[in-house]
């Protein structure tokens, strides 16, 4: 069961979805409790509120799941099941057991990561000097970043879809540079105050190093996109080091953003997704302050590709992408859900299909369950401002 679970998550990858499925419904006829299987079922299908799927996840969550992990997994396919099938309040209560079933194993304290925010504001304060790099024989990287869930994987879709433009997934690259950072005299330290320590052959140096890893990813193309999302943490460093990189902003509404990291199981990523409240706190005090910051003190260096935006007009929209990276138009950009690669996020169903607008302001058939969300966020609500 756990093979065929796994073949149809490589084929969800793929972008096959049928046969995704049918290795799923194998999986399950071997194990008709398989809570991994569920999990993998249950984004590659919609559910109505006499379906049978949903019966049997409801018979194997009643079971009691052997492990925390079978739990949070059909918890999350439940809530998904019940969303679809418009039983919001069921739906809810599964969301919310399965994500206080994660956060209770995590060791996690957001005001470390809104400490960390306020550093890197005040180190990267500007103005930044004028820098230049080689790019003779070499690639160039396309950072798409921004929250999870605010479209990043939808706009990486886009932008693979042109001829010269090589998706790289969500790279470690940056991360690992900045974990290994030394002072120009050669002194480790933490990020961000480090980088003020930095001469420009380090800065140099480092830029080499990324692009470096980068260039085995480019197979004979000019651009290679890094969604790492939040390497939003990091914009200030890859305009020193990356000074001809292109950097993307994916932005979509606060509330739909953060409430569709709620409903989604990173798998141990992004411990701030998992209770309400502190998601709010992370969108406001760390995510908005720090986008805020770099569009003040690096004005017109990073585009705002706003989701909803991208819904309304998605030809508008691409001409913009495409012209802020330097690449000319293609009429295969509008296409992106036809493009043959691997894609290994949590969008990977989703972003098979063309545009839709049903996403939008999904959310509000939850609001009387999201007020230490909607406390948290505050004024970013009415304004929409990320």
């Amino acid at each position: 069961s756990a093979a065929y679970t796994h073949i149809g998550n490589l084929f969800k990858k793929m972008g096959d979805l049928e046969a995704a499925e049918k290795s799923c419904r194998r999986a399950l006829k071997l194990d008709p409790a398989s809570a991994a299987a569920f999990y993998e079922l249950s984004s590659l299908k919609s559910f109505s509120d006499d379906d049978p799927d949903l019966r049997s996840m409801e018979t194997a969550y009643s079971g009691k799941p052997k492990t925390k992990q079978e739990k949070v997994f059909l918890g999350f396919s439940l809530a998904k099941a019940y969303e679809d099938s418009g039983a919001y309040g069921r739906a809810f209560e599964h969301l919310e057991e399965a994500n206080r079933t994660v956060r209770s194993s995590m060791d996690y304290d957001v005001a470390s990561d809104e400490g960390l925010a306020g550093r890197i504001v005040k180190a990267f304060k500007g103005p930044f000097p004028e820098r230049k790099q080689d790019s003779s024989g070499g690639c160039t990287a396309i950072f798409v970043l921004g929250m999870p869930r605010s479209g990043t994987t939808l706009v990486e879709q886009i932008l693979a879809s042109h001829s010269d433009v090589n998706a790289g997934g969500e790279l470690e690259y940056m991360g690992r540079l900045v974990e290994n950072l030394k002072s120009g005299k050669g002194e480790a330290g933490d990020y961000p105050e480090i980088v003020l320590h930095m001469d420009a052959d380090g800065l140099d140096g480092m830029g080499r190093d990324y692009l470096d890893c980068l260039r085995h990813l480019a197979s004979g193309h000019s651009f290679v996109i890094d969604k790492m999302p939040l390497n939003f943490l990091l914009i200030g460093l890859i305009h020193l080091a990356l000074p001809n990189s292109r950097i993307v902003h994916c932005r979509r509404d606060p509330v739909d953003t953060c409430f569709s990291c709620y409903k989604h199981f990173f798998l141990g990523q992004y411990s701030f997704a998992y209770d309400l409240a502190e998601l709010g706190r992370y969108y406001r005090n760390v995510y908005a302050q720090l986008m805020n910051h770099w569009h003040k003190v690096l004005p017109g260096r990073i585009l705002d590709v706003r989701y909803e935006d991208m819904v309304d007009d998605q030809e508008r929209e691409t001409r913009r992408l495409l012209e802020h990276c330097g690449l000319p138009w293609e009429d295969s950009c509008l296409d992106f859900h036809k493009i043959k690669r691997v894609v290994k996020t949590s969008s990977a169903a989703q972003v098979r299909r063309s545009i839709y607008k049903n996403a939008i302001h999904r959310w509000k058939n939850y609001k009387d369950r999201l007020g230490p969300l909607l406390d948290a966020l505050g004024p970013l609500i009415n304004s929409g401002e990320s």
